[in-house]
């Protein structure tokens, strides 16, 4: 009986031995195709210092009726990306935005093309 228990373990040893090195294998010819492709081009990062200093920021603020406002904090409020924002970070946002009147059925957004501003719809 101890025999077959040890069978049993070397078999189940093996198997792990074998899973392993299929793994280094295929690992070693992803590396291959992958080939030398020589340094990195560029790198990105936040950049600190002088170049990045708060106080050199200054908000857009664009002129709007509180009832505006209040219409677009409910729709920041009702959107995922905005919970995290304070109250104060919120009046941020909602002063930067403009209001645009487009006609009905009228395309706004393309798929596919690149967007350069976020648009709330009420």
């Amino acid at each position: 009986m101890k025999t077959n228990q040890k069978q049993e373990l070397n078999s189940e040893d093996e198997t792990d031995d074998d899973e392993e090195e299929d793994y280094v294998e295929d690992l070693k010819e992803i590396i291959a195709k992958k080939g030398n492709r020589g340094p990195r081009s560029s790198v990105s990062a936040e950049a600190f210092g002088q170049w990045n200093r708060k106080e050199d920021f200054v908000a857009r603020v664009v002129p709007k009726s509180e009832s505006s406002k209040k219409a677009i904090l409910e729709k920041l409020n009702g959107a995922f990306m905005f919970q995290s924002l304070s109250d104060k970070e919120k009046e941020v946002v909602i002063d930067a935005m403009e209001e645009i009147q487009a006609p009905e059925h009228e395309n706004i957004i393309k798929e596919g093309e690149q967007g350069d501003c976020l648009f709330v719809v009420g």
